[in-house]
């Protein structure tokens, strides 16, 4: 913190009325908010991941269809992108013929409000896909899977961007909600659950990834692969039986491949008895 300026301070966005609309309309693929709230509910530091879609002028709206989960240097505070991940995210984006139309990161277990650092992140990414006609096609999304303040189960998503005006400080322009819808008519894809594998093995030996079979809050019996379940299908839309077939599936992934093995259990253990006994 210098002087009064905090980057980490959490700040409110304001939304869009009829006098001051959003400039664009955003609607977002099912997949795309599976595979960002799964990357979220891994680590119980912050996860980034860069945004695929297409921006529509003469319809003034924004579809988001593709996630690229990044790599990132992460402390519960702050999480900063691998320079590496995003060079590899525009070359898929390219490939897919998509346009880089976002960015999303999560706070773990407090509100999905923008900080002040995140501001002038989403600020920066506006202004270096600015249009000629002034119109910023880039959003930010902030996803929030543990707030144990929070009742639900389902995660908290936070879709925003910076308004033109600032602050009354000056120090950052203006943060917005944006409303966002969904696509209609799709099916689960095959990559999104290819993507949560590879997930799953980049985290696998993470030192702060999530226990999944650890209870979500006290005095219940919901764990937290349950709560990850639930929230997951929250986003689903398709018929009953892909349903299922596709939640089967993950829930097998995490409950093989997502548990902490023997030797940290007992290094846990080891760690406790030592504490008691000093």
């Amino acid at each position: 913190m210098v002087g009064s300026y905090d980057p980490f301070r959490l700040v409110p966005p304001h939304h869009y009325t009829s006098r001051n609309p959003a400039p664009f309309r955003v609607s977002v693929s099912m997949n795309v908010m599976l595979l960002m709230d799964f990357h979220a509910h891994l680590a119980h530091t912050e996860i980034i991941g860069l945004l695929g879609g297409h921006y529509f002028p003469d319809r003034e709206i924004m579809e988001v269809i593709y996630v690229y989960p990044c790599k990132s240097s992460s402390t519960g505070f702050q999480c900063e992108m691998d320079p590496a991940s995003e060079v590899a995210a525009r070359e898929v984006f390219a490939e897919k013929g998509l346009e880089f139309v976002g960015w999303y990161h999560s706070h773990p277990t407090f509100d999905p409000q923008p900080s002040i650092r995140d501001i002038e992140n989403q600020t920066q990414y506006q202004e270096m896909w600015r249009r000629e006609d002034g119109v910023e096609p880039f959003i930010g999304v902030i996803v929030t899977p543990y707030d144990i303040e929070h009742d639900s189960n389902v995660s908290r998503f936070q879709f925003w961007m910076s308004g033109t005006n600032y602050d009354l400080s000056g120090q950052f322009r203006t943060p917005y909600s944006c409303q966002h819808s969904f696509l209609q008519n799709e099916n689960l894809q095959e990559e999104t659950f290819s993507q949560m594998a590879s997930l799953v093995e980049e985290y696998h030996n993470y030192d702060q990834r999530v226990n999944m079979s650890e209870t979500y809050r006290k005095d219940e019996e919901v764990s937290r692969l349950d709560k990850l379940i639930e929230s997951l299908s929250s986003h689903i839309n398709v018929s009953s039986n892909a349903a299922e077939t596709f939640i089967s599936q993950v829930r097998e992934l995490m409950s093989a491949d997502f548990r902490p093995n023997k030797n940290e259990e007992t290094s846990k253990l080891d760690a406790t008895k030592e504490l008691i006994l000093s």
